[in-house]
């Protein structure tokens, strides 16, 4: 069954620890995704990996690199304790070197991830998919926080999972109450939330823990 990762991405230290300090306290949270960006990638630049303390192991962390140079960050984020490193398939100029990361990125240990834009076709990256055990597609553009899901998404999910049907998949970006079951059954593994977690409601009576609960069984 599908499971409900939280995320952060922050460009200042004091917020992310406190996203961080909410996130680890929250019942039947397994797993964390860390957001970075190099300000070039995507137009703003958030915290570094450099920055990061030692990150407890406890839960499954994974790395997620919105950066024109993934391989700088490998060794820094095997450092700290992430699990997993996904990169951008756009990122990429030369698509050869794809696989030459995700050799990299075994041989360190971790476990290899791709990210694919909303523009990408999946047809274009199925040469690669075989090379990584996770897939991520992004349901909104990267790099900003609460967007909506683009109408698309589900429809990508299940045409990657029909190519790849042993690989962990991901949808990161736009993941919602509304949505969270359509993208499951599709064939979504893991499921991101950012806005949708820390969102309080209207009446602002919402905890990020109520948030998760209400997310994860809404997949059921």
């Amino acid at each position: 069954m599908a499971i409900v990762v939280p995320a952060i991405l922050e460009d200042d230290w004091d917020n992310f620890r406190n996203k961080l300090g909410i996130i680890i306290k929250i019942p039947g949270v397994k797993r964390i995704q860390v957001d970075f960006s190099d300000g070039q990638f995507t137009s703003h630049k958030d915290l570094q990996i450099s920055e990061l303390d030692i990150l407890n192991p406890a839960f499954e962390w994974e790395a997620h690199l919105m950066v024109n140079d993934p391989r700088a960050y490998f060794f820094e984020a095997k450092l700290v304790g992430f699990k997993t490193v996904l990169f951008h398939f756009e990122a990429i100029k030369d698509k050869n070197e794809i696989f030459q990361l995700a050799e990299e990125l075994d041989a360190l240990k971790l476990t290899p991830g791709l990210v694919i834009n909303p523009e990408t076709s999946i047809t274009e990256v199925l040469p690669y998919v075989d090379f990584f055990k996770q897939i991520s597609i992004m349901g909104v553009h990267p790099g900003d926080k609460g967007q909506k899901e683009l109408p698309n998404t589900a429809e990508k999910v299940r045409e990657l999972r029909n190519a790849y049907k042993n690989g962990i998949l991901e949808v990161d970006g736009g993941v919602k109450i509304s949505n969270i079951k359509e993208l499951s059954a599709a064939g979504a593994d893991l499921l991101i939330a950012n806005s949708a977690l820390f969102d309080t409601g209207s009446e602002g009576n919402k905890t990020p823990a109520d948030n998760f609960q209400e997310l994860s069984h809404a997949i059921l």
